[in-house]
């Protein structure tokens, strides 16, 4: 008689991580802005909905513009008809517009623990904010059509 033995080994890949994911949502202006992830499609839509404003990438991840000559609630709305469901998230809410011009940042630090003032340091004091949980529920209202206002 004769038998057979088959071994099976069963083995995982590491989950790829991103230095992206961590600050995705961080827009590195404190004017009205919205962005998007970093490709070629979004970069011509964000220079067609962005209007006048440059668009502008950090961090090699995304892409942001001011919202000038527009309210947010526009910029967003345009950006949603050309993207996938979550593309796009703003910093302020729907009415707000730009007061100022977008600058890139050649060097800027920030650190901040919840309920305390961020501190930059750099060239420009470009500082990139965390969301709360408030902000997040606005972006996503805003990212699947609905433009939501701040509850302050």
């Amino acid at each position: 008689m004769s038998s057979t033995t088959t071994t099976t080994t069963t083995t995982t890949a590491p989950a790829a991580t991103s230095s992206c994911n961590a600050t995705l949502y961080e827009i590195p202006s404190r004017d009205a802005a919205c962005a998007m992830p970093m490709n070629g499609a979004y970069h011509t839509l964000m220079t067609d909905c962005c209007g006048s404003a440059s668009v502008i990438s950090y961090l090699d991840c995304d892409y942001y513009c001011l919202a000038q000559n527009q309210t947010i609630g526009d910029l967003a709305e345009c950006l949603i008809k050309g993207s996938a469901a979550g593309q796009v998230w703003c910093n302020k809410n729907a009415n707000a517009t730009a007061t100022g011009t977008a600058t890139v940042a050649t060097s800027a630090t920030a650190s901040a623990t919840e309920g305390q003032k961020s501190e930059p340091t750099g060239s420009n004091e470009t500082v990139a904010m965390g969301l709360d949980i408030r902000s997040v529920l606005v972006l996503v209202l805003v990212a699947l059509g609905g433009i939501a206002y701040p509850l302050d």
